[in-house]
């Protein structure tokens, strides 16, 4: 998931490659009926939808955003498919395997504890990153390099433990709501270091995505409030 969703920021901006990333919560809302066979609700079906548009104005399939993808991915060696260049498919694919991780760690929750199921993913994480990197060689990373690695990890160790100890605090919803934030986030980052700033078409299937996610969300919880 992670790794498809850095190789995807080679050929789109930042606000582009989480936007479409984004449209993940709302597969799952797909995929809980479909694996698991959870409820799902008319409001979260049409929110599945318009996220979908939302996504397809981001990419647009065969139209000028999607020629720019293009002409992009023609000239990192890539052929785009379907009208989707390549960034675009990698962006959807991190997507769609952090839902399979999701549908994944439910299914292994049910029978084992949670530090178990994290130890072990863990593990397989870093002997498949071992056995790339012996498979493609080992080059030292330069002192700016290293500095740079130390950062991304403990950044991600805190966001963690502060995700860890939200979720103690606000139900699940609200903490999955919040979430749609990292969608500012991702466009002030891209304008700040590499002076990308998102166009209408990126604007508006960002809000699209943003709504339908936050709306199937509340629907959810509205309904397992009413079951209570």
């Amino acid at each position: 998931t992670v790794a498809t969703f850095f190789l995807s920021l080679r050929e789109l901006p930042l606000a582009d490659a989480t936007a479409i990333a984004m449209i993940a919560p709302l597969l799952l809302v797909l995929a809980g009926r479909l694996v698991l066979n959870e409820p799902l609700r008319p409001a979260q079906l049409l929110a599945c939808a318009i996220g979908f548009a939302g996504m397809l104005l981001i990419v647009q399939p065969g139209g000028a955003g999607a020629a720019d993808m293009a002409d992009g991915a023609a000239a990192g060696g890539h052929d785009p498919w379907l009208g989707l260049g390549t960034g675009a498919w990698l962006a959807l694919a991190s997507a769609v395997l952090y839902v399979a991780l999701v549908l994944v760690t439910r299914v292994l929750g049910s029978s084992s504890p949670a530090t178990t199921t994290a130890w072990y993913g863990n593990a397989v994480v870093t002997l498949l990153c071992a056995a790339l990197l012996a498979f493609q060689g080992w080059t030292p990373p330069t002192a700016s390099q290293w500095a740079t690695l130390a950062g991304l990890g403990i950044a991600a160790a805190v966001s963690n433990l502060l995700h860890t100890q939200a979720l103690r605090g606000v139900e699940v919803g609200q903490a999955g709501t919040l979430d749609y934030s990292i969608l500012v986030w991702a466009a002030l980052l891209g304008w700040i270091f590499w002076g990308d700033l998102p166009g209408p078409a990126t604007i508006a299937g960002t809000l699209l995505i943003a709504g339908a996610g936050i709306s199937a969300m509340r629907a959810g919880a509205r309904a397992a409030g009413g079951r209570r």
